[in-house]
């Protein structure tokens, strides 16, 4: 039903992030779907979406279903042509549920067995979450892993860089020549560079780290400022790289990395509360092992 499809979309459109599908942002972004059910009116929800086998489906089986899908398939959708795939995904979903039901796959004991080993592990993923929400990280603690780790959190020395792109070997001894002879090579790199992107700035292709750069690295990186090198012959083109700055080895503030130092802190950290937590059931809980019993357990 294209009137409920475009109603959708507008609808979905309407509450995300701009709106904006000439960025290419995605269309549905990591939003809960039962605030956006709230906004619709009885009458909105139930617009027919579509017809299949399995009967008529509305605005607000779509809701419903989509609330029990992953955040990252979620964000796929982009346009209105991955909205269309989408909802043909949950009716190819909801058929198959029903054709395992018709054949009885959730009477089977792997099935229960699945259902309940997930169920468990969702279960102790939220535990831990319920034990990281209670134990955060004290802030001693985080600038105390920050001055032992600092090493970790420098900012890199860093080179900006600009360059001229060509395809003949000739040419480009040309160009070499013209730049020995003084000619600017933003000058050059307008006139002459194939890549027309940087082109028409001048050649600028922005700051890189050592890293970046491969076996070019200790070559440019010996530039100084207004320095340049060349030609590089690289799968078939010939470039020419201008140092336009050197960025120096950074020290950073705590406050500036926090975030970072948070995130780069948080595996050990919740590594620690839940070895503390475990150490603390084992003081609780009396566990007696009965050796004879798991002497006769055959592993295999």
């Amino acid at each position: 039903n294209n009137k409920a499809l475009n109603f959708l979309y507008n609808f979905i459109r309407g509450r995300t992030l701009n709106g904006n599908l000439e960025d290419r942002k995605p269309v549905i972004p990591e939003c809960p779907f039962a605030h956006w059910e709230n906004k619709l009116s009885h009458d909105e929800k139930r617009l027919t979406l579509l017809w299949s086998k399995l009967g008529k489906r509305n605005i607000g089986w779509f809701l419903e279903k989509v609330n029990n899908i992953g955040d990252k398939q979620k964000r796929w959708i982009k346009t209105k042509e991955n909205l269309i795939e989408f909802i043909n995904g949950l009716i190819i979903r909801e058929f198959l549920m029903k054709e395992a039901i018709r054949l009885k796959i959730d009477k089977t004991e792997i099935y229960r067995n699945t259902v309940k080993e997930r169920v468990e592990n969702y279960l102790l993923e939220r535990m831990k979450d319920h034990l990281l929400a209670s134990n955060p990280i004290p802030e001693d603690t985080l600038k105390a892993f920050y001055k032992r780790n600092k090493e970790l959190f420098i900012k890199p020395p860093a080179i900006s860089l600009s360059k001229i792109t060509l395809v003949d070997r000739a040419f480009a001894n040309i160009v070499k020549n013209m730049l020995e002879a003084g000619v600017d090579f933003e000058e050059l790199a307008r006139r002459y560079s194939e890549d027309r992107v940087s082109g028409v700035t001048g050649g600028y292709i922005g700051v890189f780290k050592y890293n970046d750069l491969g076996k070019f690295a200790d070559t440019l990186f010996s530039l100084d400022k207004g320095e340049w090198a060349g030609p590089f012959s690289i799968q078939g083109k010939y470039y020419f790289f201008r140092c336009n700055d050197k960025v120096p080895v950074n020290a950073t503030d705590f406050k500036d990395v926090r975030n970072v130092v948070y995130k780069t802190m948080m595996p050990f950290w919740k590594e620690r509360v839940m070895r503390n937590h475990l150490t603390l059931l084992k003081s609780d809980i009396e566990l007696v092992i009965n050796w004879e019993i798991l002497k006769k357990i055959n592993i295999n």
